[in-house]
């Protein structure tokens, strides 16, 4: 009886564990790491903004950079991801990663992404999400867009000298700009 509690306990915990991670909306910031942010793009061109934000998320991830980067160049030639007030949100639904990957640029000098603004961007987010996961795609870059229309988040963004700096005030713009 007692062996049977035990291997009761050691099969189900894990299982419940499973099933109540199931249920837990990933968010933006769960997305959000240090290895994957770069405070000084080099590129001047979206092309290369991509390439470059690419490279860094297959370098940190193992993904295939050629076959990502040809994924996102397919969905911004489609409909460029420039949104405007300074900000481009290039992404893809990538086979073979189970739960998105977020790449943050930023450009002093902007790059044009084609924004209905005219606006140059100068935070670029490189979003990728699992194919099987077309709603953690709508769910990441609803949530920029919405932090990204108040006036003046570009630049406090900008204004942020370290990843520690950023974070924290995409956390607090993020907790701030929640739907109720």
């Amino acid at each position: 009886l007692v062996i049977m509690a035990i291997v009761t306990s050691m099969i189900s915990g894990p299982a419940i564990r499973f099933i109540l991670r199931l249920g837990k909306k990933l968010t933006l910031l769960d997305a959000l790491t240090s290895k994957l942010f770069t405070r000084e793009l080099q590129a001047f061109s979206s092309r290369m903004a991509i390439h470059e934000l690419t490279t860094l998320a297959c370098d940190v991830t193992g993904l295939n950079a050629g076959e990502v980067e040809a994924a996102v160049l397919e969905r911004e030639e489609t409909l460029p991801t420039g949104i405007g007030n300074g900000v481009a949100l290039p992404h893809a639904r990538i086979d073979g990663i189970t739960k998105p990957v977020v790449a943050v640029g930023l450009s002093d000098t902007g790059i044009d992404f084609d924004a209905p603004d005219d606006k140059l961007a100068q935070v670029i987010f490189l979003v990728l999400t699992p194919a099987s996961q077309p709603e953690a795609q709508l769910e990441i870059t609803s949530a920029l867009a919405r932090l990204f229309r108040e006036q003046g988040m570009t630049e406090r963004v900008m204004n942020t000298a370290s990843y520690t700096e950023f974070l924290a005030l995409m956390k607090s713009a993020f907790l701030e700009s929640r739907p109720a």
